[in-house]
């Protein structure tokens, strides 16, 4: 970290601005991540198998609105928004009401 010698209150001011920026782009960043789970976690809190969530997401790939719940790092790591998997377990749930 650089060393500066503060001579003036715009200068505190600006430095101060920039820490709260830094930690608030951090804190951010870890709401999301608390906000994305892998599957192995959505199995674990919502009791489902491995195969049922996988089948969801995949489900959840194809349809427009649901796809951009899912955020794939890389070829076989991706997370899944939790409130979109809610949302998608809700809409799947009232899509099979309609059904009967």
């Amino acid at each position: 970290m650089e060393s500066t010698i503060i001579t003036s209150e715009s200068q505190l001011e600006v430095i101060i601005n920039r820490v709260l920026e830094n930690n608030l782009e951090r804190l951010l960043e870890r709401q999301k991540q608390k906000n994305w789970k892998r599957a192995k976690e959505l199995v674990e809190i919502f009791g489902e198998s491995i195969a049922t969530v996988n089948r969801n997401i995949g489900q959840m790939k194809k349809d427009a609105y649901f796809k951009q719940f899912i955020d794939k790092q890389s070829g076989k790591f991706q997370v899944i928004n939790l409130e979109g998997y809610k949302e998608y377990r809700k809409s799947k749930k009232e899509s099979y009401k309609k059904s009967l």
